[in-house]
């Protein structure tokens, strides 16, 4: 399992790497008000993408993942249905989304109104997004998790490459002449190659999506669940940057982005471990009990790397920030806490709702999660005013305790499971540790002798307590790693 975290892992760095690139360039042509409206016309389009998909792509993995359990046929049928509908759902979504948009974006955000050719071109990269994200999960239900990881470098790599360009020689609407259709390009070869791989000739048409329909009368619910799931997510991360430059301004809107960017950074080279590994095995044909022992082996894991990757960026908050972005995103330095915070307890959180999943218990994910955007759209919309940005990663960590809370009671009431003790502490000690890390800064300027000394200190011990944290099977696992590549 560890082997597969970390290919999975390697393919993410560099995911991380293309996309801190893409930020930088952006940051520095743009400065953080163009940035703010950049992340702003990013979000608004991967809401759409996420309100008008019904949840199908990540449908698709879970059923996906049982097809291809039964078989290559079994599996072939599936995919051909859903891509007919996700293909559909496409075109559809992006005529409504560019002739009506514009015409009420005056009323949505007076600011990005001033903006509006550039949403128009954005909104056509809908349909290229939309099959990115099926293509993703299917390759991920083939347990081909790699090639998943692949395609999401490719389609970084086209952004950062065609919109780096575009910014550079048209400004904001230049980053979307450019990437659109370098990213539509990336996923037209990448529909060819799966066609030919899976031999499709083209006669999979609409009866075989209704005999799919039929034959897995589950699909309905599933999509229902995991639509007003991902949706509530997509209008919270829409609210929160809508509030932040409203009710702020486009350079605050700029910092939040630049906090939120390198949280989820973090998250995301562990995210797809769970995505494109643990979550298509957990909805396998499998026994309930090996679906939870996959989870209790995972979570240590997650745990382990999330501190790897999280400490740098908290106990040097300012240079991350510098060098990532520039010196006048520096001031978000106080925020970025907040962030990480909100992002270790939902990477915890997610694990535990793709068990549910697994378990069919989609009614109790859909709660979980659907309760936890309730209540961070609660907290943007009191905390801004009186708190600022600071209000904002207040309100996501209070919503993603509250989900992860509900998730574990659901797990307890009704699956009759209960997070192991051992596992348990290991999550307590990164709550409290994370926490705690605001404090750092009370140490003194992060690159003075005295600072970057406390600060190594502090995280050499916070990594030899999580070391005696971690199962005993994992410190053998690992030891046994670092005495091969010693040898070596």
């Amino acid at each position: 399992m560890l082997r597969i975290i970390f290919s999975i892992g390697l393919f993410q760095v560099v995911n991380l790497v293309l996309n801190a690139a893409r930020s930088k360039i952006f940051a520095v042509f743009l400065g953080p008000a163009g940035f703010g409206i950049v992340a702003t016309v990013d979000q608004l389009v991967l809401s759409i993408a996420q309100l008008c998909n019904f949840g199908l792509p990540f449908t698709a993995m879970k059923f996906l993942s049982r097809s291809h359990s039964l078989g290559e046929e079994a599996f072939r049928k599936s995919y051909a249905a859903f891509l007919h509908v996700i293909i559909g759902l496409a075109l559809v979504s992006t005529l409504l989304a560019a002739t009506l948009l514009p015409l009420i974006l005056d009323h949505l955000d007076p600011q990005l109104a001033q903006h509006r050719g550039t949403v128009l071109i954005a909104l056509l990269g809908l349909p290229a997004l939309l099959l990115m994200m099926f293509f993703v999960n299917a390759f991920a239900a083939r347990q081909e998790s790699m090639r998943s990881a692949l395609l999401t470098v490719l389609f970084s790599a086209a952004i950062l490459i065609f919109g780096g360009l575009g910014c550079w020689w048209g400004g904001i609407r230049g980053i979307y002449l450019g990437a659109v259709p370098a990213t539509s390009g990336v996923i037209a070869i990448m529909w060819l190659i799966l066609r030919r791989r899976m031999k499709l000739t083209g006669a999979e048409h609409l009866p075989s999506i209704w005999a799919e329909l039929k034959s897995n009368n589950r699909i309905l619910q599933t999509t229902l669940y995991t639509y007003l799931s991902v949706a509530s997510i997509a209008a919270v991360m829409l609210l929160a940057r809508y509030e932040s430059i409203t009710k702020l301004s486009a350079e605050a809107a700029g910092l939040f982005q630049a906090c939120l960017a390198i949280a989820m950074s973090i998250g995301a080279v562990l995210g797809p471990a769970n995505s494109l590994y643990l979550s298509p095995y957990v909805n396998r044909s499998i026994p309930a009990l090996e679906k939870t022992g996959a989870v209790t082996r995972f979570l240590p894991r997650l745990v382990l790397l999330f501190f790897l990757g999280a400490l740098p960026a908290l106990l040097f908050p300012e240079l991350v920030l510098r060098i990532l972005f520039s010196g006048r995103f520096t001031s978000a330095a106080s925020l970025l806490p907040w962030f990480v915070f909100w992002q270790y307890v939902s990477q915890i959180a997610t694990v535990y709702q793709h068990l549910l999943i697994g378990l069919d218990d989609m009614r109790g994910f859909c709660k979980a999660v659907v309760f936890g955007s309730a209540v961070t759209a609660v907290g943007c919309l009191f905390f801004i005013r009186p708190f600022g940005l600071a209000g904002l990663g207040a309100a996501f960590v209070t919503g993603s305790l509250a989900s992860l809370a509900l998730t574990v009671l659901r797990l307890s009431r009704h699956h009759r499971l209960l997070i192991p003790a051992a596992v348990a502490r290991l999550i307590c000690f990164g709550l409290a540790a994370f926490a705690l890390m605001p404090m750092s800064r009370l140490l003194g300027q992060e690159l003075t002798a005295g600072g970057i000394g406390f600060r190594l200190l502090i995280a050499t011990g916070l990594l030899f307590l999580l070391w005696l944290l971690l199962p005993d099977s994992l410190r053998d696992e690992l030891s046994a790693r670092f005495k091969r590549h010693a040898k070596s």
